[in-house]
């Protein structure tokens, strides 16, 4: 039976990398196949190029859809989305979607997304 492999969303969501003239936030993350199974970045741990991820806000009180954007990862499995607005009043999660590897495609649903903070106030 082969290997499951589990794709992990790197918790390395870095919102605050802003320019104070300009309103827009930068999201950088990194998504990796972790064969190994640790639930936590090794050095048998393969980043994936071409992994698609989304930016998806949400209103507190509802919970509808309010924003969404998505990325690809680069050849160092890294994505960089540009998010303009503030999006004070809303959740924000940067999500994967999927993965181009067919034995890294099962993602592990506890590291999928990760809070993304996108706001001044």
């Amino acid at each position: 039976m082969a290997t499951k492999l589990f794709l992990l969303l790197a918790i390395c969501v870095l919102p605050v990398l802003v320019n104070a003239n300009n309103k827009a936030f930068q999201i950088v993350g990194r998504v990796y196949c972790d064969a190994c199974r640790a639930g936590f970045e090794t050095s048998k741990c393969s980043y994936i190029h071409g992994a698609r991820v989304e930016i998806k806000c949400f209103d507190r009180p509802t919970l509808k859809l309010k924003y969404s954007i998505g990325a690809e990862t680069d050849e160092t499995g890294t994505y960089n989305i540009v998010v303009e607005d503030d999006h004070e009043d809303q959740i924000c999660y940067a999500t994967l979607v999927s993965s181009p590897i067919p034995s890294c495609r099962i993602v592990d649903p506890r590291r999928n997304k990760a809070t993304a903070i996108l706001t001044r106030s």
